[in-house]
This record gives structure tokens, C-alpha cells and sequence, in this order.
């Protein structure tokens, strides 16, 4: 796929197919190529920088790595942020052609895993939703805990709940129920189990301090922050 004129190396042209509101501060973004062609590969956990006029930024991929045709990102909105979620938000829409640099990965999954906890906070859960297809269609054992303060705020959740992994998610909502005992769930699992976080630095923070306090390897303790 050549990109057009102009184009930094590495950076592709893609056309935003659709552009919708995922949660009640989350806006769904599914960009192709114009022509219609295969975009490069990706494997679970992986990112694309997008251009805005504040600059680029990274945004991890939701949709499975085995479709090629589209790259799917999700999009908190920050108030108090730096241009790049509220321009996305209010100024792209369906038939822009946005600059995206093709993805790279820094969160990829462990390989031959015996079992995988996958624990999301807010817009974290863009890179274990691939994830979870991938353990699926590789019927790796795992689960899947998506935490939000309510429904209405859980990006992907209608996804999840039509997903055929349904029953490995547990969502959480902390403003009915409280915050996802991360020491009881560590307690129940296998200590061979991989763990994945992403989402806010004291979610990643919470969940690190219950993996040492556990005992665990730490080389089987993963994480990305959207503090990048």
C-alpha cells in the first residue's frame, strides 16, 4: 500500500469509515484504506499514532488482528487535555482522511501462556479486547475484567456482552459496587497465570502492589499505561 504524496515515511492515508460514540466520553473511530486495500498486520496489543493538529497521538487497536481491512481505535475525550481527543471527537468525521503511522507493538502477549488475566480500566480496554480475541481463537484459557465507573462510561461494552467469549467478562463498576478487589481475584488464580493492565497509573499502581504482595513472578506481570 503506497501512501500518497506528501506522507512521511511510515505513515499511511487512511479514510475514517465510520465515527461513532462508543460510551458516554468515548468516540469509536474505524479507519480504512481508501482503495480499499489490506492494511499492514498487527498482532494483539499493538498502537497506531494518529496526526491532529496537536500533534500525534497514540491510540491502541480494539478490533482482532485477524481483520486486515480496518484499524478500529477508541477515544477518551480530556478536558483537560492537550487538543488531539477533542479534535477527533467534534472535528473528524466519516470521509477524512486522517495520517496514521502503522502499528507497532509494545504490549504484546507472552506466548504459549498457561492462563491469562486481562484486567482493563476506562479506555484501557482498546488493547485487551484484541487481546481476548486472540486467546480466543487460539482457545488459550482467560479471563477478562473490564473496570468503569458505570455502564454508561464502559467503552466496547455492548461488544463484550455479543462477544463469544461473553462469559469470560466481568465488569466492575466502581460507583454501585465499589473497585475490583484486585487481591481476591490474584487470590483465585493460578500463580502461573500471565496478568495484563491497562488503563490509569493507580489502576496499574493498585494492581502491581497486590502482584508483589502475592508473591508472583514478575516477569508474568504486564502493562501499558495511556501515559505515553
Amino acid at each position: 500500500m503506497n501512501p500518497a504524496p506528501g506522507t512521511p515515511p511510515g505513515w499511511l492515508e487512511l479514510r475514517v469509515a465510520r465515527h461513532w460514540r462508543a460510551a458516554s466520553s468515548v468516540a469509536a473511530l474505524e479507519l480504512v484504506d481508501p482503495g480499499g486495500r489490506e492494511l499492514p498486520a498487527f498482532e494483539a496489543g499493538a498502537f497506531v499514532d494518529v496526526q491532529t493538529p496537536a500533534g500525534p497521538r497514540a491510540y491502541s487497536l480494539c478490533n482482532p488482528a485477524t481483520d486486515r481491512k480496518r484499524y478500529v481505535i477508541l477515544v477518551q475525550r480530556e478536558a483537560h487535555g492537550r487538543g488531539g481527543s477533542a479534535w477527533l471527537h467534534g472535528e473528524a468525521k466519516a470521509g477524512d482522511v486522517l495520517q496514521v503511522r502503522a502499528p507497532r507493538n509494545e504490549f504484546p502477549l507472552a506466548p504459549h501462556a498457561v492462563h491469562s488475566v486481562l484486567i482493563a480500566g476506562g479506555i484501557g480496554i482498546a488493547p485487551l479486547c484484541a487481546m481476548a480475541d486472540d486467546l480466543w481463537r487460539r482457545a488459550a484459557p482467560f479471563e477478562l475484567h473490564d473496570c468503569a465507573r458505570s455502564p454508561e462510561r464502559a467503552a466496547w461494552r455492548h461488544e463484550l456482552m455479543r462477544s463469544p467469549y461473553a462469559q469470560r467478562v466481568h465488569f466492575h463498576w466502581s460507583e454501585s459496587r465499589g473497585r475490583l478487589d484486585l487481591a481476591s481475584l490474584l487470590g483465585r488464580t493460578s500463580p502461573a497465570s500471565e496478568v495484563y493492565v491497562c488503563g490509569p497509573p493507580g489502576l496499574i499502581e493498585a494492581a502491581a502492589a497486590a502482584f508483589a504482595n502475592a508473591g508472583r513472578d514478575p516477569a508474568r506481570f504486564h502493562f501499558e499505561s495511556f501515559v505515553r
